[in-house]
């Protein structure tokens, strides 16, 4: 009986060893369902058709060169990466100085990167000064935009909610006004007057319907495209974020470390919950406090290990694991 409980202490001791513990916590983001249908059909060969078709004419920097060698690999491998087909993958070229004064003034704030339809431009000069993680990370989310056809897709969405919203405001507000027409001016009508009361009645109801559908219309698709686009931001964030497979590269695109003792971040979330765009910093740390436990780093940031040091690992790993696999089917002392 005693050899029997060893040999399952002993499997249980093996299972926790060589298990997982710490799994991905990137499965409890998420999407709204709306969304998981918009990002489906956003992936459809049509609609990046017709975000392709979009004419070059209106992209200024198409004939910028290619960017540096390094953006070059970095955008190689996001694209790998992200699982991004490679008919889809856009080229990366470098932003000219005019445009990012010109972005600078009208927004008020140094723009990094740049995507079209077509083409995917960024600051070089602003990302030679930044540190390893967070080169990477820009180009990771720019790049990112090339997986969705989003364009077409929230054209298609707000006119959609629009007309939705607009129609069911027509006939609520219409059928609102006949009945309270009905209700309180038809009682004093004479019979005589009636066919004229129900062309009034209904040229009223009619244009307050239109009217008031029109304004419910427009602001609904004001609010689809605000919304839709502060998920698209949020969305490429994440999956950018998640791709780079690398706690210390996210921990420099925020600026600072991750603590793994901070109470806030051992609680998992839903970072698609939040109605903002971008992401804020705490939000991503809570990216990198899952990379971290899972001890993800990229090869520039992960420890360099001699050859010698890991042919010795890979051979205690084997003995300890062929010793522990022998007590508990033999029950004999390994040699």
């Amino acid at each position: 009986m005693n050899f029997f409980r060893i040999q399952l202490i002993l499997f249980m001791c093996l299972i926790v060893q060589y298990s997982n513990a710490h799994d991905s916590r990137e499965k409890t983001h998420q999407k709204p369902l709306i969304y998981k249908v918009l990002d489906a059909i956003a992936q459809f060969d049509i609609m990046h058709k017709l975000k392709r078709a979009e004419e070059d004419d209106g992209d200024i920097y198409k004939n910028q060169p290619t960017a540096s060698a390094i953006y070059q690999h970095m955008g190689t491998q996001a694209y790998t990466d992200l699982d991004i087909h490679p008919t889809r993958q856009l080229p990366i070229k470098q932003l000219p100085e005019i445009a990012q004064l010109e972005i600078s003034r009208k927004n008020k704030s140094v723009v990094i990167a740049l995507a079209h339809p077509n083409n995917l431009y960024i600051n070089e000069q602003i990302l030679d000064g930044a540190s390893y993680g967070s080169k990477r990370a820009a180009i990771y989310y720019q790049c990112s935009t090339a997986k969705y056809a989003d364009a077409p897709v929230r054209a298609l969405a707000t006119t959609n909610a629009g007309a939705v919203v607009a129609g069911m405001t027509y006939k609520a507000i219409s059928s609102l006004i006949n009945i309270l027409a009905d209700a309180v001016i038809k009682p004093s009508i004479s019979k005589d007057n009636l066919g004229e009361y129900e062309i009034a009645r209904s040229v009223c109801s009619h244009v307050t319907g239109i009217t008031i559908g029109a304004l419910a219309w427009r602001s609904m698709q004001t609010h689809s495209d605000k919304s839709y686009q502060s998920y698209q931001e949020r969305r490429s964030n994440i999956e950018s974020l998640y791709a780079l497979q690398c706690s210390a590269c996210v921990e420099q695109d925020c600026g600072m470390e991750v603590d793994l003792n901070d109470l806030r971040y051992k609680k998992p979330c839903n970072l698609y919950a939040s109605g903002s765009s971008y992401l804020s910093r705490i939000e991503k740390l809570h990216i990198a406090y899952d990379l971290k436990i899972q001890k993800k780093l990229c090869d520039h940031h992960a420890p360099k290990k001699s050859l010698q040091s890991t042919f010795t690992s890979k051979k205690s790993y084997q003995l300890t694991f062929w010793s522990l696999l022998k007590l508990i089917i033999f029950g004999i002392r390994p040699v």
